[in-house]
């Protein structure tokens, strides 16, 4: 055999146990990273790849249900592996970490299962980097039993949001967004499920994190409170010749979009109303009118929307040249 040797072995970064049949890789430092040589571990989780010339690279390992990585990774950095003469590139311990699971079950006040329902996952930033933001590491929906799962998660603080509407709700028009009184029969139906987070609170402030460490099974169930649903009447009025107006509901957590609502295109030549129905209390972002209005809405109650309400929309535009 000619050519340098990486040798080793992988084992579980949570138990200390080998981790058989993982898939180790070279990769080059350029920049399609492909795959020089890759090896699977024998069953004491020992590996070696041999024939490699003198270079600098990058070695990962693989998995299932352990978290792909590269070799000595932490906080976005790995140590990359040199070959050569007198490099001493045997001996190697590659600490896979075992991915975590969060599993649940999202249910209705009653205790009924909510099927369908639009399970999301936020994973909270860590360290100390002032620009770092919440980011969504997952989506799952509900079974018949009202069960969710993720899997092959990294370690870290998570937030779980629910989005979901009642099998049995009914919205229909409230003329002028009044309030349905009390003794209107379809008001029992007129309901929804205000975005719901974990532990089952509506306030997005006050949900509960999730710590997962490598390997952990945790568990986060989720009740959901029908309210009655709110409508929105808005007005859409068009100042441009041939434009259109339209009229959006935007639903933004943890600053991601997570929902958009369109209530309808109207013709440029009229001006007229648009009606949001079955919507939750809530905070929303609403775009009305031509040319648009965006404001911030904390929706607590039906009503008749502004139409002078927010802060016109910018369009910005201009040309890409390259050098």
């Amino acid at each position: 055999t000619t050519g340098y040797r990486i040798s080793g072995a992988v084992i579980n970064a949570a138990s200390g146990e080998p981790v058989r049949r993982a898939t180790l890789a070279v990769l080059s430092e350029e920049a399609d990273g492909h795959i020089v040589e890759s090896v699977e571990t024998d069953n004491d989780g020992r590996f070696s790849l041999d024939g490699l010339p003198a270079a600098k690279f990058p070695l990962t390992a693989s998995k299932r249900g352990f978290l792909t990585a590269f070799y000595d990774q932490h906080e976005g950095y790995n140590t990359a592996i040199v070959t050569g003469a007198d490099q001493d590139t045997s001996g190697l311990i590659f600490r896979l970490t075992p991915g975590a699971a969060l599993r649940g079950v999202v249910t209705a006040d009653g205790g009924d299962p909510v099927d369908g329902a639009k399970v999301m996952l936020f994973l909270k930033p860590h360290g100390h980097n002032p620009g770092a933001r919440i980011t969504q590491a997952g989506e799952a929906a509900t079974d018949d039993t009202g069960a969710y799962e993720f899997d092959d998660l990294a370690a870290g603080e998570y937030l779980l949001a629910v989005k979901a509407e009642p099998w049995y709700a009914m919205s229909r028009s409230a003329a002028g967004g009044k309030q349905r009184t009390e003794g209107d029969a379809g008001a029992v139906l007129d309901v929804a499920y205000p975005m719901t987070y974990f532990d089952s609170t509506t306030d997005e402030v006050s949900a509960t994190g999730i710590v997962l460490a490598g390997g952990s099974r945790e568990e986060a169930n989720v009740i959901l409170r029908a309210v009655p649903a709110l409508h929105l009447v808005v007005e859409t009025p068009t100042q441009q010749a041939g434009s259109i107006a339209r009229a959006e509901l935007r639903k933004t957590i943890f600053g991601t979009e997570v929902s958009a609502e369109s209530a309808g295109f109207l013709d440029a030549m009229r001006t007229g109303t648009v009606e949001f129905t079955g919507v939750a209390p809530g905070h929303y972002e609403l775009t009305q009118g031509d040319p648009p209005r965006v404001a911030e809405l904390d929706a607590t109650t039906s009503q008749q929307v502004d139409p002078n309400l927010g802060t016109p929309a910018v369009a910005v535009s201009g040309s890409l040249q390259s050098s």
